[in-house]
């Protein structure tokens, strides 16, 4: 090992020797400047010790860094992802946990790799997977949900971030999958016209969607009937055991918070409010292993307006352009705001819920849809 890198290693801290003799035994051979460039970022645990890279994989063009955490929390990860970025000079694709908690991931792509800022969808481009969903494209290539293990989501960001555009591809999709998709459309069917009217389940009021959620929990009640009866766990389970076919139900609002908000409502008004909240609690909470699903788009999902219980039942959350309070609010992190340009449409990050996965992607946008 070289003197001065021996030299810099012993003067970040005592504790840091064993990483510096894990080099020479065989580490990475770019530990040691991945380190003074982690340091140099501030990416530091809280005695001052940066992260130690212990494996570098390759893959294409593609490079995918391990590290022993060192005791940063992966939200600190999220929050650096820009001088991440820089340090590595790489285009991040990923941020994730590795085999255990003690370890992250960084995907990354080499630094000319851009996204595109416009990308349609066609039909052509439907995963074959009857559960899966496309999102868009990373620099790792596709984006996709199962909503095997992702029942429902949360889409947030500012104005004219894409949030709506991106809950269209997904119901579309939905509606191509054979799903039973209903949707509440607060903006006088500007968004939701002849099209979803035609394919889909519309309501504009909130009695329309105190029926459409009592729909969804009948439902739930008539499932865990049947597969009880069937002695199956979940619909797939159901579907192929028994001669029935099941479908997926969903359920999607691009306007959360004036479903959840009581600000100038009326005593009635109210009371619908309550018993929205109440079913879609008991919907998030066990419409999993029933094919019932939610995804719910909102600029602000925070406590102020959002059931506490629906929240904390969606792991899922999907951010667009956000500054770092937005962000922090739907993501837990300030990572939408390191990483989406300020005048980006259609620039989202994806927070899985499942390990913590976080990606950047471009959403796709629809064509024109006809009746």
């Amino acid at each position: 090992m070289p003197f001065k890198l021996l030299i810099t290693t012993i003067g970040v801290s005592a504790v840091a020797a064993p990483s510096a003799l894990l080099w020479a035994w065989g580490g990475p051979l770019e530990a040691g400047a991945v380190q003074d460039d982690m340091i140099r970022a501030g990416i530091v645990n809280s005695i001052g010790e940066p992260p130690v890279l212990a494996h570098v994989e390759k893959a294409h063009d593609l490079k995918i860094y391990t590290f022993q955490a060192c005791g940063i929390p992966l939200k600190d990860w999220m929050d650096s992802a820009d001088a991440l970025q820089t340090v590595l000079n790489r285009s991040i694709g990923e941020i994730r946990y590795g085999a255990d908690h003690q370890h992250i991931q960084i995907v990354t792509a080499p630094p000319t790799t851009i996204l595109p800022n416009y990308i349609t969808y066609h039909n052509r481009l439907l995963p074959c997977e009857q559960t899966v969903l496309l999102l868009g494209r990373s620099v790792l290539g596709a984006v996709t949900i199962d909503l095997r293990t992702i029942p429902h989501l949360i889409i947030g960001g500012s104005t004219n971030s894409g949030k709506t555009t991106i809950l269209k591809v997904l119901l579309l999709q939905c509606v191509q999958h054979g799903m039973a998709v209903y949707v509440a459309d607060f903006k006088g069917a500007v968004d939701f016209g002849a099209w979803w009217a035609d394919h889909c389940d519309v309501t504009d009021s909130l009695d329309g969607l105190v029926q459409t959620l009592e729909k969804f929990c009948a439902e739930l009640e008539r499932r865990k009937k049947l597969f009880r009866a069937a002695g199956c766990s979940n619909i797939e389970q159901y579907n192929a055991q028994t001669a029935q076919h099941l479908h997926r139900m969903v359920f999607a609002t691009d306007e959360a918070a004036f479903v959840f908000d009581k600000s100038g409502k009326t005593k009635e008004e109210k009371e619908l409010i309550d018993k929205i909240a109440a079913k879609l609690s008991i919907i998030t909470a066990q419409g999993r292993a029933f094919g019932l699903h939610t995804f719910l788009s909102t600029q602000r999902p925070d406590a102020q307006v959002f059931p506490p219980f629906v929240r904390s039942n969606i792991d899922t959350r999907i951010c667009g352009r956000a500054d770092k309070v937005l962000s922090e609010i739907i993501l837990g992190s300030t990572i939408a705001d390191e990483l989406i340009p300020k005048t980006s449409q259609g620039r989202f990050v994806l927070n899985d819920g499942c390990g913590s996965n976080v990606t950047v992607f471009q959403s796709y946008c629809l064509p024109d849809l006809t009746p």
